[in-house]
């Protein structure tokens, strides 16, 4: 019975900690990663949306190295309390904010998903031109 107990409060501690810890591991690693994808070209493509994918690849297009990427509490009030942000910005000036979630339900299952962008200028998104599948 004891060993039951110990077995099932070790479980609940490492859900906990699972649920915690994975989104902020998760964002840090797509930070460098994304970043990397801008500054250099390299690495695999950014885990967002297709609009947010989008900016990204303008960001790109137009890089010169010089995009620093970093994880920063999102500056929204959003309906989930974890919620993790990177912040892109270009010689200090904000760029793009990616926000960054644990999934609990379907297929992400308790998995950090992406879900919303946030961009402070103003723009058209071109459907025709950005086939966020086909760029897979």
């Amino acid at each position: 019975m004891k060993k039951t107990l110990i077995i099932s409060g070790l479980i609940i501690l490492g859900i906990f900690l699972y649920i915690n810890s994975i989104t902020i591991i998760y964002v840090h690693r797509q930070a460098n990663s994304i970043c990397l994808w801008i500054n250099k070209g390299e690495g695999v493509y950014p885990a967002v949306g297709p609009d947010a994918y989008e900016h990204l690849t303008w960001l790109k297009e137009e890089s010169k190295g010089n995009y620093h990427c970093e994880v920063v509490e999102p500056n929204r009030d959003f309906y989930d309390s974890d919620v993790k942000t990177i912040l892109i910005k270009e010689n200090g000036i904000e760029k793009i904010r990616l926000n960054y979630t644990l999934s609990f339900g379907g297929r992400s299952f308790m998995q950090p998903i992406y879900f919303h962008h946030q961009t402070s200028f103003e723009h058209d998104h071109n459907y025709d031109r950005w086939n966020y599948k086909k760029m897979r």
